[in-house]
This record gives C-alpha cells, sequence and structure tokens, in this order.
C-alpha cells in the first residue's frame, strides 16, 4: 500500500507548472473508501513530502491541493480530528516555513483557511454529517455566528 500511495503522492505533487493529475486523487480515495485505516498512512506520506519539497513552492501547493481533496471528497474519517494529525503537522510545516519569506503570501493564506476548516469541523462535529449538510435544522442557528 505505501509504496503505491507514495508513488501517486509523488506524481501528483511534481515540481513543474503542469496540472496535477486527479486520477491520482481518486486512487487515493478509493484506499481510503474501502479501507478507512488507510488515510493514517496516507497522511503520513503527506507529511514526508512535504518535509522533503519545503523549498518547493509548487509542490507544496499541490500537497496543500491534495490534502484539500482528501478532505473534501473523503469519508468523514478525512475529516476527524484524531486521523488529521500528519494533515495538520504538513499544513503547519509548509505555512510557518512561507511565513518567514511571504507572510501574506498564497501557501500561507491556503494553510490558514485549513485551519479554520479544521477548527470550524472539530467544533460543529456533531452537527455536520460528512462534509456536506446538517443533520438537524435546528441546530443551523447555533452554527450561523461561527460561520460569519
Amino acid at each position: 500500500m505505501t509504496k503505491e500511495s507514495e508513488s501517486w503522492i509523488i506524481s501528483y505533487t511534481e515540481e513543474g507548472e503542469t496540472e496535477p493529475d486527479i486520477k491520482f486523487v481518486d486512487q487515493l480515495l478509493k484506499k481510503v473508501y474501502r479501507n478507512n485505516s488507510k488515510l493514517q498512512k496516507i497522511y503520513s506520506i503527506i507529511c514526508r513530502r512535504a518535509s522533503h519539497k519545503l523549498q518547493c513552492p509548487t509542490s507544496c501547493l499541490k500537497l496543500l491541493t491534495l490534502m484539500w481533496n482528501l478532505i473534501r471528497r473523503g469519508p468523514y474519517c478525512c475529516n476527524s480530528s484524531e486521523d488529521k494529525s500528519n494533515f495538520r503537522e504538513a499544513a503547519n510545516l509548509i505555512r510557518s516555513y512561507y511565513k518567514k519569506t511571504s507572510p501574506d503570501g498564497l501557501l500561507v493564506e491556503v494553510c490558514k483557511l485549513f485551519a479554520h476548516k479544521q477548527e470550524l469541523t472539530d467544533q460543529l462535529k456533531g452537527i455536520f454529517e460528512g462534509n456536506f449538510h446538517f443533520t438537524s435544522v435546528d441546530k443551523i442557528e447555533s452554527v450561523t455566528p461561527m460561520l460569519l
């Protein structure tokens, strides 16, 4: 599993201006949907890749889009706080590295967006079902101030 997933992640995050191939995200998502325990290994590979590619902003941005796609399109476990430790570590690594050189740059802002989404997800885990909708209309009023 690790070699195959690692090769997909490396291919997705190659240096250069080419658009990453979404088929690699699809392959990773298939694995996670079949077996949720694979997610932690995938996040671990992403974290390692982030530490090796910090000097390459294009690869870091591709890593962030990969993580975003996993959270957005993956099963609910992709959004649970227990499984996101390596995701958070990778995003924080990228953010702290680029905050030194470009505090208001794109990578820093994307990492801030991820952190905000993670905070909301953690605070509202009893309200959201998966990544898409509310489980109870009664709870919408309590959520609205947090979303504004």
